[in-house]
């Protein structure tokens, strides 16, 4: 065998039984680092995330102050938007459109009574024909 002159020496110094045992040892630590390897891999993705915290948390702290800003600004519309709504009296813009509703439908019977009464008066004295 031409080997280098460090590996011929060492093998030249061991004996079977010692090479069998390297040779177990080696497979035994391949089979260590396969069964081993998803527990390590997630401590390396565990320190990884612990690492990158500080900067993620930053930018959550940035996302944060632009939600506040359009939230403040939000509220602002909001705000100006209920002055429009709510009236001077403490009541809103719907409770006034159902009065006002309300009004108009009543006001609207009584003219129609009115109307059909006057048709009846006109209609007596022959001012109309009455209908039939």
């Amino acid at each position: 065998m031409n080997l280098p002159a460090p590996i011929q020496s060492f093998l030249e110094a061991t004996s079977t039984y010692t090479a069998l045992i390297w040779i177990a040892a080696l497979i035994g630590l391949a089979v260590f680092i396969r069964k081993a390897w998803p527990v390590i891999s997630k401590f390396v993705k565990t320190i990884d995330v612990v690492l990158e915290l500080p900067d993620h948390l930053k930018r959550i702290e940035d996302r944060l102050g632009d939600q506040d800003e359009t939230m403040e600004s939000q509220g602002e519309v909001l705000e100006r938007v209920r002055a429009q709504v709510e009236n001077d009296h403490s009541t809103n813009l719907r409770e006034e459109v159902t009065e006002a509703l309300e009004w108009q439908e009543k006001h609207q019977r009584k003219s129609d009574a009115t109307v059909a009464l006057v048709h009846e008066i006109a209609a007596h004295v022959g001012l109309i024909e009455k209908e039939k």
